[in-house]
Protein backbone atom coordinates (compact mmCIF):
# COMPACT_ATOMS: atom_id res chain seq x y z
CA UNK A 1 0.00 0.00 0.00
CA UNK A 2 1.03 3.62 -0.52
CA UNK A 3 4.02 4.90 -2.48
CA UNK A 4 4.42 5.71 -6.15
CA UNK A 5 3.12 2.43 -7.51
CA UNK A 6 2.48 -1.17 -6.68
CA UNK A 7 4.42 -2.17 -9.82
CA UNK A 8 6.72 -0.08 -12.03
CA UNK A 9 8.30 -1.68 -15.12
CA UNK A 10 11.01 0.18 -17.06
CA UNK A 11 13.15 -0.35 -20.16
CA UNK A 12 12.86 -4.00 -21.32
CA UNK A 13 11.43 -5.38 -18.08
CA UNK A 14 8.70 -8.03 -18.21
CA UNK A 15 6.27 -8.33 -15.32
CA UNK A 16 3.39 -10.76 -14.77
CA UNK A 17 0.87 -10.52 -11.94
CA UNK A 18 -2.21 -12.54 -11.07
CA UNK A 19 -4.82 -12.45 -8.31
CA UNK A 20 -3.38 -9.39 -6.61
CA UNK A 21 -4.84 -6.28 -5.00
CA UNK A 22 -3.47 -2.78 -4.34
CA UNK A 23 -4.89 0.30 -2.66
CA UNK A 24 -3.80 3.85 -1.99
CA UNK A 25 -1.05 3.96 -4.62
CA UNK A 26 -0.50 7.03 -6.78
CA UNK A 27 -0.23 4.95 -9.97
CA UNK A 28 -0.90 1.29 -9.26
CA UNK A 29 0.67 -0.26 -12.41
CA UNK A 30 3.20 1.73 -14.48
CA UNK A 31 5.10 0.59 -17.57
CA UNK A 32 7.40 2.59 -19.84
CA UNK A 33 10.19 2.10 -22.37
CA UNK A 34 9.92 -1.38 -23.92
CA UNK A 35 8.43 -2.94 -20.81
CA UNK A 36 5.87 -5.73 -20.96
CA UNK A 37 3.08 -6.02 -18.42
CA UNK A 38 0.65 -8.90 -17.91
CA UNK A 39 -2.13 -8.55 -15.34
CA UNK A 40 -4.73 -11.23 -14.58
CA UNK A 41 -7.63 -11.08 -12.11
CA UNK A 42 -6.38 -8.15 -10.04
CA UNK A 43 -8.03 -5.14 -8.38
CA UNK A 44 -6.78 -1.65 -7.55
CA UNK A 45 -8.64 0.90 -5.50
CA UNK A 46 -7.66 4.47 -4.71
CA UNK A 47 -7.78 5.26 -1.02
CA UNK A 48 -7.93 9.01 -1.42
CA UNK A 49 -5.26 11.49 -0.39
CA UNK A 50 -2.87 13.65 -2.44
CA UNK A 51 -0.93 12.58 -5.50
CA UNK A 52 -3.36 10.07 -6.96
CA UNK A 53 -2.91 9.54 -10.70
CA UNK A 54 -3.93 6.41 -12.64
CA UNK A 55 -4.83 2.82 -12.00
CA UNK A 56 -2.75 1.71 -15.02
CA UNK A 57 -0.32 3.92 -16.94
CA UNK A 58 1.50 2.91 -20.14
CA UNK A 59 4.05 5.16 -21.85
CA UNK A 60 6.49 5.10 -24.76
CA UNK A 61 6.54 1.60 -26.33
CA UNK A 62 5.15 -0.32 -23.37
CA UNK A 63 2.83 -3.26 -24.02
CA UNK A 64 0.18 -4.70 -21.73
CA UNK A 65 -2.21 -7.63 -21.72
CA UNK A 66 -4.83 -7.14 -19.01
CA UNK A 67 -7.57 -9.61 -18.11
CA UNK A 68 -10.13 -9.15 -15.37
CA UNK A 69 -8.68 -6.01 -13.75
CA UNK A 70 -10.93 -3.79 -11.63
CA UNK A 71 -9.93 -0.12 -11.21
CA UNK A 72 -11.84 2.14 -8.84
CA UNK A 73 -11.60 5.70 -7.57
CA UNK A 74 -8.66 7.14 -9.55
CA UNK A 75 -8.53 10.39 -11.53
CA UNK A 76 -7.90 8.14 -14.58
CA UNK A 77 -8.56 4.41 -14.67
CA UNK A 78 -6.34 3.49 -17.65
CA UNK A 79 -3.92 5.92 -19.35
CA UNK A 80 -2.17 5.03 -22.63
CA UNK A 81 0.25 7.45 -24.26
CA UNK A 82 3.25 7.48 -26.58
CA UNK A 83 3.11 4.43 -28.86
CA UNK A 84 2.00 2.06 -26.12
CA UNK A 85 -0.32 -0.86 -26.86
CA UNK A 86 -2.86 -2.60 -24.64
CA UNK A 87 -5.39 -5.43 -24.85
CA UNK A 88 -7.97 -5.11 -22.08
CA UNK A 89 -10.45 -7.94 -21.64
CA UNK A 90 -13.06 -8.45 -18.95
CA UNK A 91 -11.95 -5.28 -17.13
CA UNK A 92 -14.01 -2.94 -14.97
CA UNK A 93 -13.56 0.73 -14.20
CA UNK A 94 -15.89 2.33 -11.68
CA UNK A 95 -16.15 5.76 -10.08
CA UNK A 96 -12.98 7.14 -11.66
CA UNK A 97 -12.57 10.71 -12.89
CA UNK A 98 -12.04 9.39 -16.44
CA UNK A 99 -12.43 5.72 -17.26
CA UNK A 100 -9.97 5.11 -20.12
CA UNK A 101 -7.78 7.73 -21.85
CA UNK A 102 -5.69 7.04 -24.99
CA UNK A 103 -3.61 9.81 -26.55
CA UNK A 104 -0.67 10.49 -28.87
CA UNK A 105 -0.14 7.26 -30.90
CA UNK A 106 -1.45 4.71 -28.43
CA UNK A 107 -3.49 1.70 -29.58
CA UNK A 108 -6.04 -0.21 -27.53
CA UNK A 109 -8.45 -3.11 -27.81
CA UNK A 110 -11.13 -3.15 -25.11
CA UNK A 111 -13.42 -6.18 -25.05
CA UNK A 112 -16.06 -7.65 -22.73
CA UNK A 113 -15.49 -4.83 -20.28
CA UNK A 114 -17.57 -2.28 -18.38
CA UNK A 115 -16.75 1.39 -17.91
CA UNK A 116 -19.13 3.02 -15.46
CA UNK A 117 -19.61 5.92 -13.09
CA UNK A 118 -16.86 8.15 -14.50
CA UNK A 119 -17.13 11.77 -13.44
CA UNK A 120 -16.22 12.94 -16.96
CA UNK A 121 -15.93 10.57 -19.97
CA UNK A 122 -16.08 6.83 -19.93
CA UNK A 123 -13.60 6.64 -22.82
CA UNK A 124 -11.56 9.45 -24.39
CA UNK A 125 -9.49 8.94 -27.55
CA UNK A 126 -7.47 11.88 -28.90
CA UNK A 127 -4.52 12.85 -31.12
CA UNK A 128 -3.44 9.93 -33.35
CA UNK A 129 -4.56 7.32 -30.83
CA UNK A 130 -6.92 4.54 -31.89
CA UNK A 131 -9.26 2.36 -29.88
CA UNK A 132 -11.47 -0.57 -30.75
CA UNK A 133 -14.23 -1.45 -28.29
CA UNK A 134 -16.16 -4.71 -28.63
CA UNK A 135 -18.86 -6.42 -26.59
CA UNK A 136 -18.61 -3.87 -23.78
CA UNK A 137 -20.84 -1.56 -21.74
CA UNK A 138 -20.34 2.18 -21.18
CA UNK A 139 -22.73 3.09 -18.40
CA UNK A 140 -23.49 6.07 -16.17
CA UNK A 141 -20.54 8.27 -17.23
CA UNK A 142 -21.30 11.92 -16.54
CA UNK A 143 -20.13 13.74 -19.70
CA UNK A 144 -19.92 11.23 -22.55
CA UNK A 145 -19.84 7.49 -22.83
CA UNK A 146 -17.17 7.92 -25.53
CA UNK A 147 -15.42 11.14 -26.53
CA UNK A 148 -13.23 11.28 -29.65
CA UNK A 149 -11.24 14.43 -30.43
CA UNK A 150 -8.28 15.96 -32.29
CA UNK A 151 -7.75 13.15 -34.79
CA UNK A 152 -8.51 10.19 -32.55
CA UNK A 153 -10.06 7.04 -34.04
CA UNK A 154 -12.72 4.89 -32.42
CA UNK A 155 -14.42 1.71 -33.60
CA UNK A 156 -17.39 0.23 -31.71
CA UNK A 157 -18.75 -3.30 -32.09
CA UNK A 158 -21.73 -4.53 -30.07
CA UNK A 159 -21.32 -1.77 -27.49
CA UNK A 160 -24.14 -0.78 -25.13
CA UNK A 161 -24.48 2.84 -24.01
CA UNK A 162 -26.54 3.38 -20.89
CA UNK A 163 -27.25 6.75 -19.25
CA UNK A 164 -23.89 8.20 -20.25
CA UNK A 165 -24.26 11.95 -20.64
CA UNK A 166 -24.17 12.67 -24.38
CA UNK A 167 -23.45 9.08 -25.39
CA UNK A 168 -20.87 9.49 -28.18
CA UNK A 169 -19.26 12.81 -29.05
CA UNK A 170 -16.89 13.14 -32.01
CA UNK A 171 -14.84 16.25 -32.82
CA UNK A 172 -12.43 16.34 -35.80
CA UNK A 173 -11.96 12.59 -35.54
CA UNK A 174 -12.96 9.24 -37.04
CA UNK A 175 -15.77 7.12 -35.67
CA UNK A 176 -16.96 3.78 -36.98
CA UNK A 177 -19.64 1.44 -35.69
CA UNK A 178 -20.25 -2.05 -36.97
CA UNK A 179 -23.34 -3.22 -35.16
CA UNK A 180 -26.51 -2.66 -37.18
CA UNK A 181 -28.06 0.21 -35.21
CA UNK A 182 -24.88 2.26 -34.88
CA UNK A 183 -24.01 1.68 -38.53
CA UNK A 184 -27.44 3.02 -39.48
CA UNK A 185 -26.97 6.08 -37.28
CA UNK A 186 -23.61 6.81 -38.90
CA UNK A 187 -25.01 6.34 -42.42
CA UNK A 188 -27.90 8.73 -41.77
CA UNK A 189 -25.54 11.30 -40.29
CA UNK A 190 -23.35 11.16 -43.42
CA UNK A 191 -26.39 11.49 -45.70
CA UNK A 192 -27.52 14.56 -43.79
CA UNK A 193 -24.04 16.03 -44.19
CA UNK A 194 -24.40 15.82 -47.98
CA UNK A 195 -26.53 18.96 -47.73
CA UNK A 196 -23.86 20.96 -45.92
CA UNK A 197 -22.08 23.48 -48.17
CA UNK A 198 -20.05 25.34 -45.56
CA UNK A 199 -22.61 28.10 -45.09
CA UNK A 200 -25.91 26.41 -44.23
CA UNK A 201 -25.32 24.91 -40.81
CA UNK A 202 -28.66 24.95 -38.98
CA UNK A 203 -30.59 24.64 -42.25
CA UNK A 204 -30.11 20.94 -42.97
CA UNK A 205 -33.51 19.42 -43.81
CA UNK A 206 -34.21 15.94 -42.43
CA UNK A 207 -37.16 15.34 -44.77
CA UNK A 208 -38.13 12.23 -46.70
CA UNK A 209 -39.36 13.94 -49.87
CA UNK A 210 -37.32 16.89 -51.02
CA UNK A 211 -37.06 18.86 -54.25
CA UNK A 212 -35.07 18.42 -57.42
CA UNK A 213 -32.42 20.79 -56.08
CA UNK A 214 -32.52 19.42 -52.55
CA UNK A 215 -33.41 15.71 -52.59
CA UNK A 216 -34.89 14.23 -49.46
CA UNK A 217 -33.70 11.18 -47.56
CA UNK A 218 -35.97 8.88 -49.57
CA UNK A 219 -33.73 9.59 -52.57
CA UNK A 220 -30.94 7.78 -50.70
CA UNK A 221 -33.16 4.80 -49.93
CA UNK A 222 -34.20 5.69 -46.39
CA UNK A 223 -37.55 4.29 -45.15
CA UNK A 224 -39.54 6.50 -42.75
CA UNK A 225 -39.24 4.11 -39.79
CA UNK A 226 -35.42 4.09 -39.89
CA UNK A 227 -35.24 7.87 -40.27
CA UNK A 228 -37.41 8.43 -37.18
CA UNK A 229 -35.37 5.91 -35.19
CA UNK A 230 -31.90 7.18 -36.10
CA UNK A 231 -32.76 10.88 -35.99
CA UNK A 232 -33.73 10.38 -32.35
CA UNK A 233 -30.35 8.74 -31.61
CA UNK A 234 -28.47 11.59 -33.29
CA UNK A 235 -30.45 14.14 -31.28
CA UNK A 236 -30.03 12.24 -28.00
CA UNK A 237 -26.26 12.05 -28.52
CA UNK A 238 -26.04 15.74 -29.52
CA UNK A 239 -24.53 14.89 -32.90
CA UNK A 240 -27.22 17.11 -34.43
CA UNK A 241 -29.53 19.77 -33.01
CA UNK A 242 -33.11 20.59 -33.97
CA UNK A 243 -33.30 24.25 -35.03
CA UNK A 244 -36.98 24.16 -35.98
CA UNK A 245 -39.74 21.58 -36.30
CA UNK A 246 -41.01 20.61 -39.73
CA UNK A 247 -41.04 17.80 -42.28
CA UNK A 248 -40.63 14.58 -40.32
Amino acid sequence: EGGWGAVAAHEAASVSLSRCAASGTRTAFFATGDARLRIVACAVRAAGGPGLREGVRLEERARAGVWGLSVEGYPVGFLLRGSSRARLRGCRTRDNGLGVFAEQSARMLLSRSRISGSRTHGLWVKDAAAARVAGSVLSGNSHNGAYVSEGGRLSLERVKMRASGNGIRVIDSEFAATDSDLSGVRALYLDLRRQYNGHNNGQIAAVLEGTEDRPGLAAYGWPPRSVFKYIKVLLDHHLIEKTRQGGI
